[in-house]
């Protein structure tokens, strides 16, 4: 460990290969990640104070604190939505959507719309983060497609043939996401629980037996 290199900053500059240009991943409890610098051992890390943009980057011996913690985020799909009618999670995006609520999900409501979420793709899943979420391409909706018996509001089971391998923290809300998200085992869908009136595809509402506490990230506040 180069302990004099305390305090550099991280900067771009065009490739060359050498040892301070490489990088290493730690793993941190919680599904976080550490990045090392690979010529001083030191760990990257945003300086102490509050984050604004454009503050750099610096390195600093691995003090394991949340300054320190990066979430793996390879590739991500925004245009999720939460639909008001029935609590779930549904790719706004597309048309033809079917909702256990009745008719088609829908993203808008008085007074409490729906935010603009997106979901990582094929994400590492250390630490806190559970691969195997599914897109249904006959309702639209977010399920866990690793258990049998899902229920889809559009008829039978879910149908993830089509979809990418979607990756969600448990038990970690970070900056820009929102909690309280969670999986029903009656139909193996996504919904949020912070507010009344779930409708479950399976019939009366959803229920989270069993359950984590998944953190939805957010793309943008429409």
């Amino acid at each position: 460990m180069v302990l004099s290199d305390c305090g550099a900053t991280v900067q771009l500059f065009p490739w060359h290969g050498g040892t301070n240009q490489q990088f290493g991943l730690v793993i941190f409890s919680g599904g976080h990640f550490g990045i090392m610098a690979r010529h001083s051992g030191l760990t990257i890390e945003v300086p102490d104070q509050p984050p604004i943009s454009g503050l750099p980057l610096q390195q600093a011996a691995s003090t394991g604190t949340p300054n320190q913690h990066w979430i793996p985020f390879l590739d991500a799909q925004p245009d999720w939505r939460w639909c008001h009618k029935c609590q779930g999670m549904w790719m706004g995006d597309n048309l033809g959507s079917h909702c256990p609520a009745g008719g088609e999900h829908e993203k808008v409501s008085p007074g409490l719309n729906s935010l603009n979420y997106e979901l990582s793709i094929n994400n590492p899943t250390a630490g806190g983060w559970q691969g195997d979420w599914r897109w249904c391409q006959r309702c639209q909706g977010l399920f866990f497609g690793d258990n049998p018996g899902s229920v889809c509001p559009a008829g039978g089971a879910h149908d993830g043939s089509l979809s990418s391998n979607y990756s969600i923290p448990q038990f970690m809300p970070p900056s820009r996401a929102q909690d309280n998200w969670r999986w029903c085992h009656k139909c193996q869908g996504m919904y949020f629980a912070g507010l009344p009136g779930p409708v479950c595809p399976a019939g009366g509402p959803h229920e989270n037996v069993g359950s984590g506490d998944y953190s939805m990230m957010i793309a943008e506040i429409p």
